[in-house]
């Protein structure tokens, strides 16, 4: 049973790491988590592929990272995002109200857009040098011999 599951990972990673740099991998990854933050909604995943191609990265590892966006964490993500956009200008802790759906959601961050886009912005600039560090460390750890120092 063992053997099985260490195939399975070895395989996951060779999956993930098709250049065998972890920096490149990361680097994908961490660009994916930005995506996610970022306040362009509806084209995150158009974003990854563009973004992918140009900068030649992991398809894969970038689309990983744009989809911590998804419809089950829209609403407390960007409601996060917000609270930080009206604490960083000055408005306090103003976050989303109780209770709204997807449809409601984006009515209310159309009236706040300052907030919203400020707050996606350094959040998610954030989140992504911190994912890169992470991911590069993990991925070092568990496939050592893909690590370059690259």
């Amino acid at each position: 049973m063992y053997r099985y599951f260490s195939r399975i990972k070895e395989h996951f990673l060779q999956i993930l790491i098709l250049d065998g740099s972890p920096h490149k991998a990361s680097l994908a990854f961490a660009i994916g988590v930005f995506i996610a933050f970022a306040p362009h909604l509806g084209l995150h995943t158009v974003s990854a592929v563009a973004l992918s191609w140009l900068l030649r990265l992991n398809l894969p590892i970038m689309l990983i990272g744009a989809f911590l966006n998804n419809p089950w964490t829209i609403i407390p993500l960007y409601g996060f995002c917000l609270c930080v956009g009206n604490y960083m200008l000055g408005n306090g802790f103003i976050c989303l109200p109780a209770g709204l759906s997807g449809d409601e959601l984006l009515d209310f961050l159309k009236t706040t857009p300052l907030p919203f886009v400020a707050g996606t912005l350094t959040t998610g600039s954030l989140a992504s040098v911190m994912s890169y560090f992470i991911s590069k460390r993990v991925l070092a750890l568990v496939h050592p011999a893909t690590d370059k120092r690259t």
